[in-house]
């Protein structure tokens, strides 16, 4: 492999000449590059109802946009609206998130855990609204978890985003 390279870079310093006489090169520099990347899909199955009660009850969720997956590798999470939401799982049911639009907007409602053939699903309603059901899975950490950013029936295929949460 290295072979290759010095091959190949002596070619261009012969084709580039290294006298006086030859211009000189302008070629930009490249800097520090930063790849961002989506999520795939998680390989494992999502956690069960208990361990979604456990991992969110009395929590706050937040994006975790400081997700590093190796040297200048980021994730590129997906977010709604002008900031990332924060949302709230208080263990009497109440659920609030915080999102940014043209000022911070708080939804509020419950917060259930649904159960059906395909597994566990975390599902948070507004009043007089059908609720948004997530599938959850823990990452390396209790407090890391994914979730699926779009409703159990979204169009296309699902999104996912790193999230952890922190005690109320």
């Amino acid at each position: 492999m290295k072979s290759k390279g010095l091959i190949a870079w002596s070619l261009f310093v012969a084709s580039v000449g290294t006298g006086a006489a030859h211009a000189k090169m302008n070629l930009p520099e490249l800097g520090p590059q930063v790849l961002r990347v989506r999520l795939a899909p998680p390989s494992r199955l999502p956690l069960t109802e208990g361990e979604i009660r456990a991992a969110l009850s009395g929590k706050v969720l937040l994006l975790d946009e400081a997700t590093v997956l190796a040297p200048n590798v980021y994730l590129d999470a997906i977010v709604e609206g002008g900031c990332a939401p924060v949302e709230k799982f208080y263990p009497d049911g109440k659920w609030e998130r915080g999102t940014c639009s043209r000022a911070y907007l708080v939804d509020r409602g419950r917060w259930s855990i649904q159960t059906d053939r395909f597994g566990s699903r975390l599902c948070t309603a507004v009043e007089g609204q059908n609720p948004n059901c997530r599938a959850v899975w823990r990452r390396a950490s209790t407090d890391r978890l994914i979730l699926t950013v779009n409703g159990l029936h979204a169009d296309g295929d699902p999104e996912y985003n790193p999230y952890r949460t922190t005690p109320l």
